[in-house]
């Protein structure tokens, strides 16, 4: 099962003072409301003539006044400061210790009385979330991989054991030699596109622009896509403008192969195939449509996803991961890959190179 990551959380913008000042300001007023309130009770006894009074009748009593006044309001700054920020503070080391085990369920309620207590516990709550997001999305990346690896493999491994049968024929070992050969060039293309695609969501390709052919590239696409779409005797109609593109080479040609595959993949046999390239005011327009079975709504929304298939029995041959590779090649060369589909009519992806 495949799953979208959300929209990357954005924290909100945290407003003054911060809560360092806040904190310093309490505790100002506390201390000035605390001397003030003493010191107007001493101006107070004094015009009632109980100043003089205190100290020469009980000095002890005055001193009792005031340090019972003091232990007021060290206990209303106690109860302040213990309830408003230090419990709080105590409720995201909790839950923050609940994420270190693994728990990404965690939530924190987001109204608290202090507005930067509030933003923290938004921005745990938005870190928790990609937190989930990322962890699901690495288990279904495990599950996916297995999955895909697994196929190719035990199928390698039957047809390495029958051809230990002394008694084969030479063309069932042809044929099972070649069973084998292709096992082996899905794992390579599997792995290839992972890597790649690791590669562009890290950030740690660099693509190397330089001018070339875009015709030519695309040319040679379709001719190394010759076993496929010859084999279901497809009708292959190239509209090419010749035109020179700057731009990452390599990049561009898995795109365009990527594409065209997947268009003869979907495509009955006897079906059509039309690959245009040309250049209008919006930049280079790469376009691949078929006449093949075609996507409703629901799919559309999904098949940039990585590992998403729209055959759940994987009865097509393929992995999931060649249009999530498309759509993260477009962004790497800031272009815009779109489709239209309809069931039963075919599909047309275009990408519009700046």
């Amino acid at each position: 099962m495949n799953r979208t990551r959300p929209e990357p959380f954005e924290p909100p913008t945290p407003s003054f003072p911060h809560l360092r000042s806040r904190f310093a300001y309490i505790i100002f007023m506390c201390l000035g409301t605390s001397v003030l309130l003493a010191g107007t009770m001493l101006v107070f006894f004094r015009s009632l003539g109980l100043f003089t009074l205190m100290l020469t009748a009980n000095p002890l009593m005055f001193i009792l006044v005031l340090y019972l006044i003091s232990a007021a309001v060290a206990y209303v700054l106690t109860y302040f400061v213990a309830n408003r920020i230090l419990k709080p503070i105590e409720t995201l080391s909790d839950a923050t210790q609940k994420v270190a085990k693994g728990d990404f369920s965690v939530k924190i309620e987001t109204e608290a009385q202090i507005e930067e207590i509030d933003t923290l516990y938004k921005n745990f709550n938005g870190m928790i979330a990609e937190l989930s997001a990322t962890e699901t999305l690495r288990e279904d990346f495990i599950a996916n991989v297995s999955h895909e690896f697994k196929t190719p493999l035990a199928s390698i491994e039957g047809y390495a054991t029958l051809l230990s049968d002394p008694d084969l024929t030479e063309a069932e070992r042809a044929e099972y030699a070649g069973r084998i050969r292709e096992g082996a060039r899905r794992l390579s293309d599997l792995t290839g596109h992972i890597l790649l695609l690791s590669k562009l969501e890290n950030g740690t390709y660099v693509p190397e622009n330089a001018p070339f052919d875009m015709a030519e590239t695309v040319r040679r696409a379709i001719l190394d896509l010759e076993p496929i779409w010859g084999k279901k005797e497809l009708e292959i109609c190239p509209e090419l403008c010749d035109l020179t593109y700057t731009g990452p080479e390599g990049l561009v040609r898995e795109l365009v192969q990527n594409l065209i595959s997947n268009a003869c993949k979907y495509t009955p046999a006897g079906g059509r195939v039309t690959v245009t390239l040309e250049e209008n005011a919006a930049g280079v327009v790469f376009a691949v449509a078929d006449t093949g079975i075609g996507m409703d709504k629901e799919v559309q929304k999904r098949i940039f996803d990585k590992f998403y298939q729209a055959d759940r029995s994987h009865h097509t041959d393929g992995h999931g991961l060649g249009l999530a590779l498309c759509r993260r090649i477009a962004q790497a060369t800031g272009a815009v890959i779109t489709v239209e589909s309809e069931v039963g009519a075919g599909s047309r992806f275009t990408v519009t190179f700046p």
